[in-house]
Parts: structure tokens; sequence; C-alpha cells
């Protein structure tokens, strides 16, 4: 094939990716890989394939083996480090996908091992950002597993020290909101079980305009250290919203953002990031107040009027999740429409501790109208749509949005239950 054809075909696959069309690009890159390829651009579009073919069809087994060959393929190649790491990445989604956690965590120990051993190679900067979300991928892997706290401690403590050793504050931010929800498994399984004594939680290293953790020394109390949590959080928030306020450039890269491998630059420099970031610390801060029966911090101060807005936090939550609509953020917690369920069953339960039946309704009905929306997008409700017709990818997918719509629902049933 010429060698200009080959070149067309390339830039139309990532064209059409762009634009939100990959079985166009799909057909571009088996086009593509019917002529003769360097090993290099052979092992790209074979990775590329790979993952177009994980993420937007449910034909895995071909995906697997394209990213097979796309492996065998490069490890010819010297150098190309970061490509290798993009074959371990979707090696180990595939392997998710599959159930597979042993092959899932060896592809991203496989991984990580490759960023330690090419750390001095020209692409050190971008195997540093590897190493971190090969990390981040391992605790996570570990945490949907079921796997034992202690060890996924163990392995965001790792990615959490790397982060700081690397001077990743994005990173950092996001290994600390994972010890905030170890933290809140640990207190809910504490207060499940009898009188046994309290088991040590980790101190918590906060910047230096908080406490630090050295002041808790010794500390056992749950609620001084998931405050101390919430004190390191919002200060590496602060200091990274100081930072991008001081010129980093911004990036709209929304096709990269979204898949599984990490931006080539920090999340920090995508829109929506920060607000996600700020969403996500306030809803857990308001879900865990909610259930310490705390609703007076989440009540504005009073106005010059005298008066209180009960739902301030919860207007400011929806304002932050708004701010990172159709923007890339960099990670995924929960979808925006799961987050905008759970800001309203926030909003729901404030309304009706003021004896304002009507708001609490009124916030259940936004929560309730954003999950069948993304549940009619996930093509997992609708006419003729049934468990029995749905495949295990689509009863995963569609889980959480479900639970969200039953918790909804349980609210509604005790908010009618009280006004009659």
């Amino acid at each position: 094939m010429d060698p200009n054809v080959s070149k067309a075909l390339s830039l139309l696959a990532a064209k059409f990716e762009s634009e939100g069309r990959p079985i166009e690009a799909l057909h571009c890159l088996h086009a593509l890989l019917l002529s003769r390829l360097l090993p290099d651009q052979e092992a790209k579009a074979r990775v590329q394939t790979g993952r177009l073919m994980l993420e937007h069809t449910t034909n895995h087994k071909e995906a697997y083996k394209e990213l097979m060959a796309a492996q065998l393929v490069a490890s010819s190649l010297v150098g190309s480090h970061c490509l290798k790491c993009e074959i371990f990445c979707w090696l180990a989604r595939y392997h998710q996908l599959q159930g597979q956690i042993n092959l899932q965590v060896q592809a991203l120990n496989q991984g990580l091992q490759l960023c330690a051993t090419a750390s001095s190679s020209t692409e050190r900067l971008l195997l540093l950002r590897w190493g971190a979300f090969f990390h981040a991928k391992l605790a996570s892997s570990l945490w949907d597993s079921g796997e034992v706290l202690s060890k996924i401690r163990h392995a965001t403590d790792l990615g959490t020290n790397y982060a700081k050793q690397h001077g990743m504050m994005d990173m950092e931010l996001l290994f600390e909101l994972l010890h905030l929800q170890l933290d809140l498994v640990e207190v809910q399984s504490q207060a499940s079980t009898s009188s046994a004594a309290p088991t040590a939680f980790p101190h918590v290293q906060a910047p230096s305009s908080t406490p630090t953790a050295a002041a808790a020394s010794g500390a056992r109390d749950p609620d001084t250290v998931i405050k101390l949590r919430f004190m390191t959080l919002d200060a590496l928030m602060d200091q990274m919203h100081q930072n991008r306020q001081g010129g980093l450039p911004p990036s709209v890269n929304q096709a990269q953002a979204e898949h599984s491998c990490p931006p080539l630059t920090s999340p920090l420099q995508l829109e929506g990031f920060l607000p996600y970031a700020f969403m996500h610390t306030s809803l857990i801060q308001a879900l865990y107040e909610l259930g310490r029966g705390r609703i007076d911090k989440l009540i504005a101060p009073s106005d010059e009027g005298g008066r209180r807005d009960p739902l301030a936090s919860v207007h400011h939550m929806r304002s932050m999740l708004e701010a990172c609509r159709s923007k890339p953020t960099g990670y995924k917690w929960l979808s925006l429409p799961e987050a905008d369920a759970a800001i309203s069953m926030c909003g729901a339960m404030l309304s009706a501790f003021y004896s304002r039946p009507e708001q609490a309704f009124e916030q259940l009905k936004i929560g309730k109208a954003a999950l069948q929306g993304w549940l009619e997008e996930l093509q997992v409700a609708g006419p003729g749509i049934s468990e029995r017709s749905m495949d295990c990818l689509g009863l995963w997918v569609s889980r959480t949005p479900l639970v969200f719509r039953l918790q909804l629902c349980v609210c509604e049933a005790h908010l009618l239950l009280s006004t009659t």
C-alpha cells in the first residue's frame, strides 16, 4: 500500500474517533492493518483497534487478539515504553471486563515494573504519570474485587507516596479520596461490630496550612481521622486551584480523557477535573454528616434577614456538577447522572428535616429524571428491555444507577408516610 494511503487511513481513524464515530475508525484501522507497516506503526494501530473494540463493541475476544498481537510486535521494539504501557493498560481493562481480577492485577504490575525499569529513558516524565496511573488502577482493582481492607490500604499508601515523591498533587488528591472512602468503610465496619476495641486508623499527613498528622498522633477516634482527611483534601484542592490560576494551560482532549489510560499531562489541566473533585469531596462529606445526624454542618449561615437556606450545600454541589458537564474530568467516580441522584437525596433529606415536603419531592423528581435518562442512554431501560434481555456487561454497567433509583424510591416512600 502506498505510504500516503496508510498515513491517510491513520489520520482518518483518529478523526473519526475524535468525532465520536468509533465504528468508522475501526474500518479505517482494519484497512490499515492489511498493509505492510513498520513495527511501531503496526503496534500502535493494533492497540488502537483493540482499545476501540473494548470500549465500543462487545467483541472483546477479537480485541484481546489485537492487543496480544500488538504486545508481540512491541516486544521487538527498543524503547517505545509508553506504547508498551498502553498495551498493559488495555490488557488489564480486558481482564477486568472478563472478571479475571488476578490477570488484571498481573498486567498492571507488569506496567508498573516497566515504568520503574525504564525511568532513565527519554520518556521519563510520561512514564512517571503512567506509574501513578498503574498504582491507582491497582488500588481500584483490589477495591472492586472485594479484597481485604488492609491490602487495599497498602496499595493506596504506595500510590500516595509515589504521587508525593514525584510532586503529582492531582494524583495525591485521588489517592486521598480513596483513603477517605476506606476510612468510611472502616467506620461502618466498626459500628457494626460488638464492643471490640477500635482499630488504629492511619494518620493523615496534612499540608502545613492544616493540622498535621502528628497533631493527631495516637488519636483513634474515627470522626477525628475523617475530619483531618477532609481538611487534607480541602488544602490540596485549594493549592491546585491556585496553581491553575497561575497559568497552567487548559487541555480539552475529550477523547483521551474518557479512556482508561492516563492523560499525557496532569488531569489538573483538564477543565472538569477540579469541579468534579470538589463535587466528589463535598458529596461524600454531605452524606457523612447526614449519616451522623449533623444537619447543621450542611446549612449555610443566616443572611441579613435571618433566613437560612437548607439547600445551600446542595446548590453548591449541583453548580460544581454543571461546571464539569461535557468536559473531561481526568477520572471517574460516579457518572454525572448518578452524582445528580445522590445530590438529590441529600436535598430531599435536608428539605424533609426543615418540613418542606414539596421541596423534598421536587429534589427526588430531579434525581429520578437524571437516572432514567442515563439508563436509557445505557440502553438498559425502555420498552421491551428486561433483565433477561441484557448481557452480563449491561447488567454490570447498570447496577449503580439501579441502586440509586431504588434508594430514591425508598426516600420517596418514607416521605409519603411522613406526610400522610
